[in-house]
């Protein structure tokens, strides 16, 4: 028998406490669940390569970028899902949240959204101007994307996750970075990637279309159906190129990353059932381990916004020059060097 459980039988109030702590723990972890495999490790991912991580203090910088990006997830999680209208689409496309299971009352959702909201621009203030503007930026893309209805069309929606995911990437690089500055090399990898994703985030509403015409949302998919699977596969070779070639890729891992993509768009194109568009956003957005499923080289696949968000560390490890911070383009004209806030 452990000490712990010697303790719980002696002691019946240290039962209830862990009890409690660990039914509302598990209860934020479903607000944030669908999102760590597509947004916290690929994002986190990128901060560590394109800061790069703090040389000093590593670990210590690690987990407080890793913190700051958890609490603003769970903000933007509990805007996102702290609504009657979100707790009806739920019940239909994601019943085990903690709103249409009842773990939690709408009320209560509601008041801890507000908390984190606050505790998450205080957080911030520990990190500089850069790091409060991240939280600040995020906090108003979110209030735009559902108080100003962005979100129920396809073009302010896309925009406004592009935004979103920028504002999450810059407060993650700025509090794992060592000067908790911005040089050109992430203001550029930042741009980037929110114009990658504010041009191929529609494709996550594929395998949602029945909960959106549901509830009235106009998504590209529903609007345009064909149009919606052509525009992703155009949108995804293009990038493909020009981050192979932003980032100096070698020709056989260019190669590869340029046949996952056709391979994605071929899956697009053909395998259009919920479940298939569910797999395909699995492929363009997370590094998934198959098992039963389906059998690849090694039984793993890549996936590629994984890898285009992993793509400016890697330049950063393997390619970039000694000395201060330079553009892969030789764009410095454009922005300065070290572009501090």
């Amino acid at each position: 028998m452990s000490a712990l459980s010697l303790f719980s039988k002696t002691k019946p109030w240290v039962s209830s406490f862990f009890a409690c702590v660990s039914y509302y723990a598990l209860t934020i972890f479903l607000f944030t669940k669908s999102d760590i495999k597509t947004t916290l490790i690929p994002v986190v991912c990128f901060a560590f390569g394109t800061a790069p991580l703090s040389k000093s203090h590593p670990i210590s910088h690690g987990l407080q970028a890793i913190l700051w990006f958890y609490v603003h997830l769970l903000g933007f999680n509990l805007c996102n899902q702290a609504r009657q209208e979100a707790d009806n689409e739920d019940k239909c496309n994601k019943p085990w949240r903690p709103l249409p299971s009842g773990r939690i009352s709408l009320e209560s959702a509601m008041s801890l959204k507000y908390a984190v909201v606050i505790f998450s621009i205080i957080l911030s203030t520990f990190y500089g101007l850069p790091a409060v503007y991240a939280s600040e930026g995020l906090w108003l893309f979110t209030f735009a994307y559902h108080d100003l209805h962005l979100e129920e069309n396809w073009i302010g929606k896309s925009v406004i996750n592009g935004a979103g995911y920028g504002c999450l990437a810059l407060g993650t690089v700025v509090v794992a970075s060592e000067s908790r500055q911005v040089d050109f090399i992430q203001v550029l990898a930042l741009l980037t990637i929110m114009t990658v994703i504010s041009t191929t985030i529609h494709v996550q509403d594929f395998e949602d279309r029945i909960g959106d015409a549901q509830v009235g949302r106009r998504t590209l998919i529903l609007l345009h159906p064909r149009f919606a699977r052509c525009y992703a596969c155009a949108t995804l070779i293009s990038w493909t190129f020009y981050l192979c070639k932003t980032w100096e890729l070698p020709q056989q891992a260019a190669i590869f990353y340029a046949a996952f993509a056709l391979f994605l768009c071929a899956r697009w194109l053909n395998k259009t059932t919920i479940k298939d568009d569910g797999w395909s956003y699995v492929l363009y957005n997370v590094c998934l381990h198959f098992s039963n499923h389906a059998t690849f080289t090694n039984n793993s696949m890549q996936a590629w916004l994984a890898i285009a968000f992993l793509l400016p560390g890697y330049w950063r490890l393997f390619k970039e020059p000694a000395g201060p911070a330079t553009s892969p383009l030789n764009l410095e004209f454009l922005l300065p060097r070290n572009l501090c806030f």
